[in-house]
């Protein structure tokens, strides 16, 4: 995960933020045939390693490059290839479309995050799947992670509007429990979404 309230460490404990893929990101590959796929601000990149074992041909990105060294090294321990790319949010311009992308945990300032969002439309395959998972704003009232800044949470009619281009299939709130590393422990209120074109 990248996020935008703070460049996160990425020495130290190996896994701040779990060392498995995200259990909404697993599901949504599991509907989908292997293609081609886009994980944004993906970090040390669990989910981009966990989809190439499942077939797909990932392209992913971040801004660290500790992340990007170390999630290289996990891939080839894991004997799959990645292509790991070093870019902001800002930064970032697609130059192929994909059959699915996935944005897990990647929080961001307001005209970031629509711009952003604003690319991976654009960047969908006709008959392409989105996925977005992140906290919601109602997790201020938790301390089990994210951003403390509300701007940088999510909300139903903020993921409605940036993806309005889109069919959406699923936008819910959720209570949840999380372990997933010393970063992301206890119960917390997230968003996913998900959406076609």
């Amino acid at each position: 995960m990248e996020a935008a309230f703070g460049k996160q460490p990425f020495t130290g404990h190996p896994h701040l933020y779990g060392g498995e893929p995200n259990r909404y990101f697993q599901e949504f590959l599991t509907r989908q045939e292997p293609g081609s796929l886009l994980l944004p601000l993906e970090g040390s990149g669990c989910n981009a390693i966990y989809a190439a074992k499942m077939g797909w041909q990932v392209d992913a990105f971040t801004n660290s490059g500790e992340a990007i060294r170390k999630a290289l090294q996990n891939a080839m321990e894991a004997g799959v290839s990645l292509r790991y790319f070093q870019s902001s949010a800002a930064a970032f311009n697609p130059v192929k479309s994909y059959d699915a992308i996935a944005l897990v945990f990647a929080h961001l300032p307001p005209g970031d995050r629509k711009a952003l969002h604003g690319k991976l439309v654009a960047a969908l395959n006709k008959g392409g799947h989105l996925l977005v998972v992140g906290f919601a704003r109602k997790q201020l009232a938790y301390q089990t992670g994210g951003p403390e800044d509300s701007n940088l949470l999510y909300t139903t009619k903020m993921l409605l509007d940036d993806f309005a281009d889109l069919t959406i299939e699923r936008c819910e709130n959720l209570l949840v429990q999380l372990e997933n590393g010393p970063c992301h422990q206890g119960r917390a209120a997230i968003m996913v979404m998900e959406a076609s074109r």
